[in-house]
């Protein structure tokens, strides 16, 4: 009987009650994070075909989410992302290079977004084509910018920031 109450002085002292309730929710967070990991992994699986030389058929859809996996750490706070997906056919192309231009892409969209803004994807088809459109509420280019916007090493960014390659790869990969 005396263990018994010291027991419950110890757990009392303790408070097992909000001990309990902190365990739970470290495990949630933990649980989290492995799923989040999970899509990382899943996203740079899919990604990592940068290197196929070789025609294959692909769900245009799933490379745009592996993307958006992959920048998940740059849109978190800032950006929102609203998809408008189409039913699409499997599009036969190399699939890195898609990936690599979608990347570039939105890349280009995230950075353009000062503080906040939104990013709407929207996939389509119309008989043999497929249509991706990516829109941002970002601060826009001017008409000089927009005329240099594939010449290679030009960039918007400061010195040191931008390479001025990524739109000048989207465009011979296009």
């Amino acid at each position: 009987e005396e263990k018994l109450e010291h027991a419950q002085k110890l757990a009392e002292k303790l408070d097992i009650n909000f001990l309990l309730k902190e365990i739970d929710k470290l495990i949630e967070d933990i649980k989290e994070g492995a799923i989040r990991t999970s899509d990382i992994v899943s996203g740079l699986r899919n990604f990592s075909r940068l290197d196929e030389d070789a025609f294959k058929f692909v769900d245009i859809n799933k490379g745009i989410d592996s993307t958006l996996t992959l920048l998940n750490s740059q849109l978190r706070d800032k950006v929102k992302v609203h998809k408008d997906y189409s039913e699409l056919e499997l599009v036969e192309c190399l699939p890195g290079k898609i990936n690599q231009v979608l990347m570039n892409i939105l890349t280009n969209s995230i950075q353009a977004i000062p503080e906040k803004g939104d990013i709407f994807i929207k996939t389509e088809q119309n008989k043999e084509k497929v249509y991706i459109s990516i829109k941002d509420t970002g601060t826009g280019m001017s008409d000089e910018v927009k005329n240099m916007i594939y010449e290679q090493f030009f960039t918007t960014k400061e010195d040191g920031e931008g390479t001025g390659l990524g739109l000048t790869i989207t465009y011979g990969y296009i």
